[in-house]
Formats: structure tokens, sequence, C-alpha cells
């Protein structure tokens, strides 16, 4: 890497750092997202159930001596923990300290995970087509202020999963890997679940990755749900209730046109948010969500199996798993930061020029772009207040691009992806047979 690029990432990675420092200082009640693991696991820590409200609440009125009543904003939101009794676990060392030293810890410990799985990304990247990879790893790493200065969970999740790929597909400290994808898992697993299901998918070296990771996860996890059971066996359903109360219709995760969501710079971003606004139905946005999910990821899982691994078609696979795993369940942009597992297939295709790597370039591009934190702020700013309701459907098919931009990029670039990763297999699978023909046919000269 020259002097010129290691400059213009750290400069990114600085500048992440300072707009976060300062987004941080401005919100009313800190890191509110990491509030529901550092409080569920100080109750744990007492011998309680730490899902229920009031016990968080009590939580948060012994730390910071503030009247309950005063705090209409926490009392619904940042006291609902929708996270596993694993996340509570891994939280404990977080919750030995004061409120006021844990949110420094944490910030520290979510922009390391993140500065290292860029600058990961950016070294492989940086084997074919340096100039490309630097652009596309300092635009995502430098629009990271949201992750880090809400102190949402997804930032460990996202940067240990990325860490772990690199680990498996660099064939570089695998322990390492294993262990952060276990940890990444436990705490978010819609977010690193598909990623590691594609191990599975592509057997051989990866899939035995795929196994210790889930042994690993199973040994955090098992007895976090044990410890959780004893001193709070409805734990279950009380989730369940936390995780209606954000769904219900209107609510903060509704994906609907209704919702809370609709009109803020973290946006949900599945497929739901774009069926809703022909139907906002559950019933009909989730299974038009399935159905074209179930698709896609069939072809994915069929050209997978039967394909032999190289390097380069893991990372087109992981092209394809990333866009692809974000439209079937809920996600925020904060969760595309994923997208960093994408720009060694993108650099892998433009190196090979032709509308391929044109269209690769492009479409990452776009889809890196569309879910950064300021041009988020800008779209909401500037375009989403004057997006009015329509009626008829062809109206809200041209109105879809600009109401929900992520993910229709998303989609677009999943099929994108998908397109060249199956051309490849079969291309490959041509060229072997090919081979095979070949040898055949001389094998009577040889002899």
């Amino acid at each position: 890497m020259s002097s010129f690029n290691r400059f213009a990432f750290v400069a990114s990675c600085a500048l992440c750092v300072f707009l976060s420092i300062v987004v941080q200082a401005k919100l009313a009640s800190g890191m509110s997202d990491i509030r529901p693991i550092y409080y569920g696991a100080r109750v744990l820590l007492h011998g309680e159930d730490p899902y229920p409200q009031l016990s968080i609440l009590r939580a948060f009125q012994a730390e910071s001596g503030d009247r309950i009543p005063d705090m209409p904003s926490i009392w619904q939101q940042e006291t609902r923990p929708v996270y596993m009794p694993s996340a509570m676990v891994l939280g404990l060392p977080l919750a030995l300290l004061p409120w006021g030293a844990a949110q420094a810890v944490w910030m520290l410990l979510t922009t390391a995970a993140l500065v290292l799985a860029a600058f990961l990304i950016l070294q492989s990247g940086s084997k074919i087509t340096p100039d490309v990879s630097l652009i596309l790893v300092c635009v995502l790493i430098a629009n990271c202020e949201s992750d880090i200065a809400l102190g949402n969970p997804a930032s460990i999740s996202v940067g240990f999963c990325v860490i772990a790929a690199w680990c498996f597909l660099e064939d570089r400290l695998p322990v390492a890997g294993i262990w952060l994808l276990a940890v990444s898992l436990c705490v978010k697993p819609h977010n690193a679940g598909w990623i590691w299901l594609y191990f599975v998918l592509a057997g051989g070296l990866l899939r035995k990755r795929a196994m210790q990771t889930l042994a690993a996860a199973f040994a955090i996890m098992a007895p976090s749900i044990l410890w959780v059971s004893a001193v709070g066996p409805q734990w279950v359903r009380e989730l369940q209730l936390n995780l209606n109360y954000f769904g219900v219709r209107d609510g903060l995760n509704d994906p609907g046109p209704t919702g809370v969501s609709f009109r803020t710079a973290c946006p949900i971003i599945d497929l739901q948010s774009i069926f809703s606004i022909f139907r906002n139905d559950p019933r009909f946005y989730n299974a038009a969500t399935y159905l074209v999910f179930g698709v896609l990821f069939v072809i994915f899982a069929f050209a997978t199996v039967r394909s032999r691994y190289t390097a380069r078609r893991a990372w087109l696979a992981l092209a394809v798993v990333v866009p692809l795993s974000m439209l079937v369940t809920y996600h925020r942009p904060y969760d595309a930061k994923l997208l960093l597992l994408a720009i060694p297939a993108c650099v892998l295709l433009w190196s090979g020029r032709g509308v391929a790597g044109r269209l690769a370039l492009g479409i990452t591009t776009a889809a890196i772009v569309v879910t950064a934190d300021i041009p988020l702020s800008l779209y909401v700013a500037n375009v989403k207040p004057h997006i009015a309701a329509t009626s008829g459907w062809l109206e809200k098919l041209v109105m879809v691009p600009f109401a929900r931009p992520v993910p229709v990029v998303l989609l677009v670039m999943t099929v994108f992806y998908l397109f060249v990763y199956v051309k490849e297999m079969r291309d490959g699978s041509r060229q072997a047979d090919f081979s095979k023909e070949t040898v055949s046919s001389l094998e009577p000269a040889l002899h």
C-alpha cells in the first residue's frame, strides 16, 4: 500500500471518529443503542431477569439517579432489551464499569472493529486494484458515525464478521476468525448468520470453519441461556413482547410508509419496506419478500453447492450474500456496513475491465453511497420531504426508487452479482468438462 493510500485511509478513519464524537456529544441520552445490553447485564449480575422493562428502569435509576417519570423516551425504547441472552453475557465486562466509562470503552471497541475490518478489506483489494479499493473503503468507513455514536451492537457484529470472513478466505489466523464470527452470531445473528450459512454451503475448509464457529457460538450461547433461564424462566415470552412492541403498526420497526422510520436518516432497508408501499399489510409484504428472497437464494445455493471453491468465487459469493441477507429480514443502514465484504468482488471484476467491471463499480458504489450516513442525512433533509403519497400502482412504482432507494439498490446489486456468480460457475464447469474431453481425446495418442 502506497504512502498516499495509507494517508487517505487514516484521514477517513479520523474523520469518522471526529464526527462520531461530535454526534455523540449532542445526544441527550448518550449511546442509547447499547443501554439495553449494558443495563441488562447489570440486572443479570444482581440475579434478576433482564428482560422485563421495569428491571432495566430500576437499574437505570440506580445508576443515574433520575426519576423514571422524567424519562418518557427511555421508558419506551431504551429499556426494552431485544437481544439474545448471549449478548447480555458478552456485555458483562461493560456492566462492571460506570456508564460514562462504559461508553468510552464501547466507542473504542466498535471503532477498532470497524477500522480493522476496513483495513483488511483494503489490503485484499489493493492486491488487485489499489485505487478503486481505496475509494470504496474510504467512503464507507468515513460514513459510520451513527453506528459508533449510537453505540449500536451492529458495529461489533459487522466488524467481527468481516474480519472473520477475511481470516477464512485468506487462510490467516483461523482460530481468531472462528471466535470473532461466533461472537458476531451471538450479538446479532441476522447479520452474520447468512455469511455463516454460505461457508456451510461452500464445503471443504470453509465448512469446517463454519462448524468450528458453530461449536464456539454454542459454548457462548448455552451457558448464557441457562443463566438467564434460571433467573427468568419466562424470558422467551418477555423477549417476544419487547420485539412486538417495536414491530406494531406505525411503530419504530414498522417497514410500512406510516412507520416511524420512514422519514428518518436510519430507515428500514429490507424488501418489506418496498412491498408495503403497494399494500401496507404484513401478510402481503412478508409473503412477497420471502418469495423473492427464496427464488434468489435457491439459485445461489444451487450454484454454490455445485461449484468448486476458489478465492475469487468466494468473494463473488459474499457479494451476493451480503445485500441479499439485508433484504429478507429487519435491517438498517448501520447493518449495511457489511458491504465491505463486497469490495474485493467489485475490484476483481473491475480489473477485468469490460461491461461487467463497469457495472460492478457503479452498482457497488451506489450501494455504499445510499447506505452512508452523510448522503442519507442529505437525502432526508432535501428529498424525502417532497415525496408525496400516491394511490395508483403505476405512480407507486415510479415513486419507489425515490422513497426507498436503499433496498432498490441492494436488490439490483444482488441480482447483478448473482448473475455474474452463476455465469462464472457455469463457465467454470464448461471449462472443466472441456479439459476432461481434451485429455480423453489425447490419451490414445499418448499411449
